[in-house]
């Protein structure tokens, strides 16, 4: 038997559970992007989504440990939040920095890029529609997309994952990417006719 567990062997029952649930705060306190995602039920398609980017680029910037500001805020954003950054020293009060994040463009250049992401994504959208009414291979792929975005939140829900569990979210993973490519190859087809 270890120190530590000799330790908590010595304390009482109430003890342990205060101890157990402080140590619960303060890993709450603190989460990666994809667990704060998770926490708001929200999937990495629906952020992609959002941010008019793919799914997989969503993945990949949940896995990045050195991002943009405006990356940052833009991702919470997408989440319905708002991103504050607070500086701290030591015998001061805090500083909430602003500002940061849009250094270096115009507010109306800001929109533009809006407006214009927001036209094509519209375009789009409208080219989606059409397809899902028409085209039976992408409806196929659209159904298959849904199928593995479904199976990997239902892993995704589970607090941890077996090993067999892990290998079948790396495969799901992969296949539902393969399949939004081919879905995108058929709305990029589309847009060029």
């Amino acid at each position: 038997m270890n120190n530590i567990d000799r330790i908590r062997k010595e304390l009482s029952a109430e003890r342990r559970n205060k101890i157990e649930a402080r140590a619960a705060e303060l890993i709450a306190e603190e989460m990666s992007l994809r667990e704060l995602r998770r926490a708001h039920k929200l999937t990495q398609e629906r952020i992609a989504e959002a941010l008019e980017i793919g799914q997989d680029q969503v993945s990949r910037l949940e896995q990045r440990s050195d991002l943009l500001i405006s990356t940052l805020r833009s991702y919470i954003e997408a989440m319905g939040g708002r991103l504050t950054l607070i500086a701290e020293f030591p015998n001061r009060q805090p500083v909430v920095l602003s500002g940061i994040g849009s250094i270096g463009i115009e507010p109306s250049r800001q929109r533009t890029r809006v407006t214009g992401a927001r036209r094509t994504s519209t375009t789009k959208e409208t080219i989606r529609e059409q397809l899902m009414a028409s085209d039976p291979e992408y409806q196929r792929l659209r159904e298959e997309h849904a199928n593995y975005a479904a199976q990997l939140e239902q892993l995704a829900s589970k607090r941890f994952l077996n090993e067999q569990e892990q290998v079948d979210e790396v495969r799901l993973k992969k296949l539902k990417s393969r399949t939004k490519d081919r879905m995108q190859m058929i709305v990029r087809r589309e847009q060029s006719v």
